[in-house]
């Protein structure tokens, strides 16, 4: 998104955006909400992510 006169456009960069290896925008907290929480549901076993702390899963492991 680019404001101002054709010359000197000035970037607004501190809306959400698609995150990605070259990105260079702002993250906001609903984005990396969203990454936690998916993570912690593909881990499942307990896993979550709440008010911003990830708690681990516990897996059970046994012999086969």
């Amino acid at each position: 998104m680019t404001f101002g006169k054709t010359i000197v456009p000035a970037a607004l960069h501190t809306v959400a955006n698609k995150v990605t290896e070259n990105s260079t925008d702002v993250v906001n907290g609903s984005q990396l909400y969203s990454l936690g929480d998916k993570v912690a549901k593909s881990l499942g076993s307990g896993a979550y992510f709440s008010d911003g702390i990830f708690t681990a899963p516990t897996y059970k492991l046994s012999s086969a």
